[in-house]
């Protein structure tokens, strides 16, 4: 690795779309990434950003999702690549000018090396065998899992936190065994206080940070009615997000702000962060 480094040839991971991610290596073969945020604030969506963006750059991935079905996911992915809104996907008859947006984006996405398993089971067992099958038989080399506390784990007298703890601990080492990358999405614990998410709020588990390689943080004060935590206080929140690398075992940590479509469900790279109008002081009297 440092011989390629040094002649310029460093092979990188697979890309997520986000350059601050991208330029550290990208999602690296054998690691277990955790993306982990409160209820709504778009962890799916987010997992289907970094997956469009892989798998237009080449990369087969293996979705499984426990509430979505592979055509709702589809769905999904159709909108951010075509710009309709999900709600109008879903529900309205489209346009002449929509039917050929979506013509196109059905066009590009079904040129995708993208790969879903609808088979209804949150079984660890079921979906370890069916990674080993994707691997085998399509050389995925990634895998996105929605979401990791409502698999189950086939072990007596296991407690919630033991089973999430043994279901983290088993993707981490289908990972290594098969040279692929895992992206679990996991559950925060609610802090009505103070929202911002941390690590020691992943719910069910403190061990699921242990066994990652890179756990990423999701949030978008927007939903709250807050602004962003320093050193991004400036920063306009309305569709936009935090990203925060709170564990990266190669990368380091760091933050960035991305840009949110709620309507395509799209998270995006920003060219630069937007900031809050500047409020000129009163200059009143005390």
């Amino acid at each position: 690795q440092v011989n390629n480094n040094l002649s310029g040839q460093n092979i990188p991971g697979t890309p997520t779309g986000f350059s601050a991610i991208d330029n550290k290596g990208g999602l690296q073969p054998t690691n277990l990434i955790i993306g982990a945020g409160e209820s709504s604030q778009g962890k799916t969506a987010l997992a289907n950003a970094i997956t469009l963006s892989a798998t237009k750059a080449g990369a087969k991935i293996a979705f499984y999702s426990m509430e979505m079905s592979g055509a709702q996911l589809l769905t999904r992915l159709a909108a951010i690549e075509s710009g309709i809104p999900v709600s109008v996907l879903s529900n309205n008859q489209l346009t002449a000018k929509q039917i050929t947006k979506f013509d196109v984006a059905v066009t590009t996405l079904s040129k995708l090396g993208l790969f879903f398993d609808d088979r209804s089971t949150s079984s660890i067992d079921a979906i370890l065998s069916s990674i080993r099958s994707m691997v085998f038989k399509h050389h995925v080399q990634g895998v996105v899992i929605d979401y990791l506390q409502i698999l189950t784990v086939n072990k007596k007298s296991a407690n919630v936190e033991e089973a999430i703890a043994e279901a983290a601990r088993r993707l981490k080492n289908i990972a290594k065994e098969l040279n692929i990358w895992v992206l679990a999405l996991s559950q925060l614990s609610r802090d009505t206080n103070n929202p911002v998410p941390s690590v020691n709020r992943l719910r069910g588990s403190g061990q699921i940070n242990e066994a990652a390689d890179m756990t990423i943080l999701l949030y978008r004060p927007e939903v709250y009615n807050r602004k962003y935590p320093e050193p991004f206080q400036t920063t306009d929140t309305k569709g936009t997000a935090l990203i925060d690398i709170a564990k990266g075992r190669n990368v380091g940590v760091f933050k960035f702000i991305v840009g949110f479509n709620a309507a395509t469900t799209h998270f995006y790279d920003l060219a630069e962060r937007p900031v809050l109008p500047f409020a000129p002081p009163t200059n009143e009297p005390f």
